[in-house]
């Protein structure tokens, strides 16, 4: 066989599986939400911490803020009472993977929020069957006050993934519009200049722009020198340019530098490190593409370049975003398993992968624990399955009771876990045990 020939019997074989995997993702999606752990139930907020305060994202569609030395509530920051920032309706809502008894539109806020210069921004969405509203709002983190003149920014969409910032613009994926799918997905684009103040010059426009894509945009783009980063479930890995420049004024879709196709659905958020993205897809994937390459438009968007450029097989959908630490890349998957891979060749690094109960939908973070380094890894059953760096092993748990789809926090010997029932439990880091608890929602002591 030729070389031509082959690179369109790979072309064609990449576009049908990316096809299949969004059709298996569909079919999840409106057959099997309330069957598994990727269930609409709120609680994917991971806590952010800034300034001696914990923020995350609750299930009522607003954002909490939580003292971390006393472990308390923090009732008197504007922003978790004020109703006006309130990024969901009253009506029951279908939830982000289908139609669930009992899941109301509260439970909205899935990306942890986003906190820059003094400002935190997050996003949430609610949907009446396929009637969808998602919100974005900034607040000032001192206050809790809006920063926005028109507080809430609405889009007939779904949000999912966290938003990210650029040089000067505040960019995050949707679904589709109003229901229709052609396009399936957007990479948005807002103005994030405050101008609540009485004298502030009023921004006018909040949306600079909307850049279609070939799916639905799940998850959190990666911004690295003003250039976003982020997958489909059509299956493309795209990087977009966010610069303010006068080429691209009414047409978005310039500011394409560069698409890859992959074998499935990307929904993980990519991972941008060392001139490389790394990312998986749905067909149990995980890539490692040269950016340097890619910006020259040296490559074919379903080429992979063997000599700085790789593809590692793993045995399951890839949701969570990867993680680098000291010199290995560690990627999770919707099977349960762990993987230890070479940065440089995506050679297995460990016997085995780790494995745990239940799907891993979150990023696992870094820990040390007292018999060694290792990563706290999130279960969507339950727990938190503690890791170690070595060769895998399970070093112990930290029992949750309640799925866990959001990353762990490490602070000074701590690790904060957001439960999918809204709790944030406080474990020792060395010895695993639960030291506190706290009701995002109401502030109270866990019963």
């Amino acid at each position: 066989m030729n070389n031509t020939a082959a690179a369109t019997r790979t072309s064609t074989k990449a576009r049908w599986l990316a096809l299949l995997g969004a059709a298996a993702l569909a079919l999840l999606i409106a057959a099997s939400a309330c069957l598994n752990e990727l269930t609409p139930q709120g609680g994917w907020s991971a806590p952010v911490l800034e300034e001696g305060f914990f923020y995350l994202g609750n299930k009522d569609g607003r954002i909490g803020r939580i003292e971390v030395q006393s472990g308390n509530f923090d009732r008197n920051w504007p922003a978790t009472t004020n109703q006006d920032l309130a990024v969901v309706s009253s009506q029951p809502s279908t939830g982000f993977l289908g139609s669930c008894s009992g899941v109301r539109a509260g439970q909205a806020i899935y990306g942890s929020p986003l906190i820059r210069d003094g400002r935190l921004y997050a996003a949430g969405y609610s949907c009446t069957g396929n009637d969808c509203e998602a919100g974005v709002f900034a607040v000032d983190l001192e206050s809790g006050a809006p920063v926005w003149r028109e507080r809430v920014v609405h889009v007939p969409t779904k949000i999912v993934g966290r938003l990210a910032m650029g040089d000067d613009t505040l960019v995050f994926g949707t679904s589709e519009l109003d229901g229709l799918d052609d396009p399936p997905g957007y990479l948005f684009a807002l103005d994030p200049t405050p101008d609540a103040a009485t004298d502030a010059e009023p921004v006018g426009i909040r949306i600079k722009w909307q850049f279609p894509t070939d799916g639905n945009v799940f998850s959190a783009p990666a911004v690295v020198d003003n250039v976003a980063y982020f997958g489909t479930t059509g299956g493309s890995l795209y990087a977009v340019d966010l610069e303010d420049s006068p080429e691209y004024l009414n047409q978005p879709e310039s500011r394409l530098l560069w698409k890859f196709k992959a074998e499935g659905a990307i929904t993980a958020p990519p991972l941008v490190e060392n001139g490389k993205v790394h990312f998986g897809d749905f067909s149990g994937n995980f890539y490692a593409l040269d950016l340097e390459a890619r910006n020259r438009g040296a490559m074919p968007e379903t080429s992979i370049a063997p000599a700085t450029e790789w593809k590692a097989e793993v045995e399951a959908w890839v949701w969570a975003q990867a993680l680098s630490l000291n010199g290995v890349v560690y990627v999770s998957t919707l099977g349960g398993r762990v993987y230890a891979l070479d940065p440089r060749s995506g050679r297995s690094l460990w016997p085995q992968p780790a494995v745990i109960e239940g799907q891993i939908v979150a990023q696992p973070t870094a820990v040390e624990h007292a018999r060694g380094p290792a990563i706290a890894v999130p279960s969507g059953r339950a727990d938190v399955y503690v890791v170690g760096l070595a060769s895998g092993d399970i070093f112990g748990q930290l029992f949750t009771d309640a799925p866990v789809k959001s990353s762990p926090l490490v602070s000074e010997g701590f690790i904060y876990v957001h439960t999918e029932d809204g709790e944030l439990k406080t474990f020792s880091a060395g010895d695993l045990t639960e030291r506190n608890c706290v009701e995002t929602r109401e502030g109270r002591n866990c019963q």
